[in-house]
């Protein structure tokens, strides 16, 4: 039965104009980016309009050119997808995306001549071409490559469930710790990232302490809760890297005791080395970053997690081996619960850090008549890996409380994905408004619109990505029947690939496993 808001006007638009919508979106922002902070006047003395690319006096840097790629590819895709939409020729709206896209590049590098504050670059406009083309050709291959690949993702989570599962939490965190991907391998770079790596536990703390105690001494009020900030910030990431790798010692376990069949011991001492070298691999990954120097204490913290995830798992396991299907979904609600009270208390903790607060007169009114107000502007002031890391915590956050939150609410459960994406939106909005009125008065703190957006959209991102688990869950789970089981089992251990065999057979297997079958040739034979 259709719901009323599938059956209104404005829904069957949005639907059938999605795409168009998004690349509008995605357009809008791009010339916010490019004309922020909008004071346009006569060019400078000497430069006139015919050659405004004369003005182009640009640093030759990594992270400027990384960031005006990054910042047309999705222009790229979306034009491309849009276009080939209407024209229904993949190679002709791949040079009509690239057109327009560099029709809008050099209309922004224009107007950027009569700002000064902004500087009219050949380099970024050739960097914002090269990233819609990348973008516009990723659409394009996508056409040919989507299909195969939404195959073979299906088969992987049909035969071997844990494993993919595993793989795309993997990948996700090599995603996240790569991160703004400002990578060099200049001379001069990694040995200014050898210089700033820590060493000694703690050391980032103990250095935030010591700063903060000299900005108490000179009476600096606001050098005082820059300090404490960088120390605050640090828990919050130790705090992140703990959590994300528990929940991969988990998997990583699930994943040896349930596809492969190992036993407990050998589950464990797998679990340990595949997640170990993974956090050793991200302090290395980190090394070649210029902008987010290595420290011995993420390694700290991601070992702990391993070491909680395995023990925890543990315990679960066995307290729900003999749970009745209704005890163990309301021991599931339970940890939803859990989960998302622990989110929400980052969110709050994250939102209000270093808990210094100046209620001088005046500070509401500065903060509302700031630019800064104004959504994204904030972030045109500062570095592009800090504008990333922000964007990244704050919606991923959210998109997390989002799930849990309708993992255990039996109301949101009970609406349709769109009434519940609407729902859990607004009270991340919610959430998210009285933070920001509290950074009013903290003076190291900008009140922002952006975080509310941001706040939106991680919880409709959070939702939807909730009902696909949902789903993919429920077809995961379906049991056929026991020949049927069994013919599974056979053809998933003649397909498993050559490192995932060589992994099988790397530790004794587990003792409920059948022996091995000798082939009657091969007897014959001896």
């Amino acid at each position: 039965m259709t719901t009323s808001w599938q059956s209104s006007p404005t829904a069957r638009f949005i639907a059938r104009h999605h795409v168009e919508l998004l690349t509008l979106f995605a357009v809008l922002f791009v010339v916010q980016t490019g004309f922020v902070p909008f004071d346009f006047g006569a060019p400078s003395a000497g430069v006139n309009s015919a050659d405004f690319f004369g003005v182009s006096t640009s640093k030759f840097a990594i992270t400027d050119i990384v960031s005006n790629l990054l910042l047309y590819v999705p222009i790229g895709l979306l034009l491309h997808w849009s276009l080939y939409r209407f024209l229904r020729n993949s190679v002709a709206a791949l040079v009509l995306a690239v057109i327009l896209a560099g029709t809008l590049s050099g209309i922004t590098e224009w107007f950027q001549a009569y700002s000064p504050l902004r500087v009219s670059s050949i380099i970024d406009l050739v960097c914002n071409i090269c990233g819609a083309l990348v973008g516009a050709f990723t659409s394009m291959s996508c056409r040919f490559l989507m299909p195969r690949l939404t195959r073979a993702v299906a088969t992987e989570f049909r035969l071997r469930p844990q494993a993919a599962i595993v793989k795309a939490y993997a990948c996700a965190l090599l995603f996240a710790a790569a991160m703004p991907f400002s990578f060099s391998l200049d001379g001069n770079m990694l040995r200014k990232s050898l210089k700033s790596v820590t060493l000694v536990p703690f050391g980032a703390i103990e250095e935030s302490h010591q700063d903060a105690g000299h900005a108490m001494v000179a009476g600096d009020s606001r050098a005082y809760a820059q300090a404490k900030w960088r120390g605050m910030k640090c828990w919050s990431r130790w705090a992140a890297e703990f959590t994300a790798f528990a929940v991969l010692a988990w998997l990583v376990r699930s994943l040896l005791q349930i596809d492969y069949r190992f036993g407990r011991f050998a589950a464990i001492i797998l679990a340990w080395w595949f997640c170990g070298g993974l956090a050793v691999i991200l302090s290395f990954l980190q090394f070649l970053l210029v902008t987010r120097p290595s420290d011995v204490t993420d390694v700290m913290f991601r070992f702990a997690g391993v070491a909680v995830g395995l023990a925890l798992r543990s315990g679960y396991i066995q307290r729900v081996r003999r749970m009745s299907p209704e005890a163990l979904a309301r021991r599931h609600r339970t940890l939803a619960k859990l989960g998302c009270a622990a989110t929400l208390a980052y969110i709050v903790y994250v939102g209000l850090i270093p808990l210094t607060f100046d209620t001088t007169t005046g500070a509401a009114t500065h903060a509302l008549a700031s630019n800064d107000l104004l959504p994204f502007f904030a972030y045109f002031a500062n570095r592009f890996d800090l504008m990333i890391d922000d964007v990244m915590e704050k919606s991923v956050s959210y998109a997390l409380f989002a799930a849990m939150l309708v993992g255990f609410w039996a109301k949101a459960q009970r609406l349709d994905i769109a009434r519940r994406a609407v729902a859990i939106a607004a009270i991340g909005i919610g959430v998210s408004i009285p933070l920001e009125l509290v950074q009013m008065f903290i003076s190291v703190r900008i009140t922002s619109l952006t975080d509310p957006i941001l706040a939106g959209v991680g919880c409709v991102v959070g939702v939807l990505a909730q009902e696909k688990v949902v789903i993919f869950q429920s077809y995961a789970l379906a049991r056929p029947t026991d020949e049927s089981r069994a013919k599974a089992r056979e053809r998933a251990e003649r397909e498993l690939p050559p490192t995932d065999a060589l992994i099988a057979t790397l530790i004794g297997s587990d003792t409920e496993v059948p022996p091995e079958r000798v082939s009657t040739r091969s007897t014959k034979s001896r």
